[in-house]
């Protein structure tokens, strides 16, 4: 990842990652650059790993590595807690299977063939998952840490169409 030494990666990556994608703001071409200076933004990557054998053999737990480091926001979920999470129609995992190639950092074989079945895991439980994190997303504008956010958006976008309006 870019501007990331090895060991930095490490420790935002977990070992076993068979599919990780920039998903947030990139993913949507909202992205601020950390350099302007309007910028909020942080580099959202979500990923899915296969975990260790003890894991599986009922030695470990195992669900997901949340880490925060720098400007980098990474979630890494284990398979099958991400299959879960993509049955119930998750609509923040979900976005990952349905990235464009150039937003994925990793693609292993395993993780190609979760994106080839993707359509698995769609049902009419998407309707009431993402109205439903919609209407949470919208009632979270109202509090003031949403609030200041959307203001400075809508600041932005009313200036970007102020000067567009003065060229013509």
């Amino acid at each position: 990842m870019k501007g990331l030494s090895i060991e930095e990666e490490q420790k935002i990556v977990t070992k076993n990652t068979i599919l990780l994608g920039y998903v947030g703001s990139i993913a949507h071409g909202t992205y601020q650059p950390s350099t302007k200076p309007d910028s909020i933004d942080d580099k959202d990557i979500m990923g899915i790993c296969i975990g260790n054998p003890e894991t599986y053999l009922g030695f470990d737990r195992f669900e997901q590595k949340i880490v925060k480091y720098k400007e980098w926001d990474s979630v890494i979920y284990e398979i099958k807690k991400m299959f879960h999470l993509l049955l119930k129609c998750n609509p923040n995992v979900m976005s990952l299977l349905w990235l464009s190639d150039n937003y994925y950092i990793i693609k292993e074989e395993a993780g190609e063939r979760i994106i080839e079945n993707r359509r698995f895991f769609v049902s009419k439980k998407a309707y009431y998952s993402f109205t439903g994190y919609a209407y949470s997303q919208l009632k979270r504008m109202g509090t003031s840490e949403s609030g200041v956010f959307l203001n400075k958006t809508l600041t932005r976008i009313e200036d970007e169409i102020r000067r567009r309006c003065l060229q013509v």
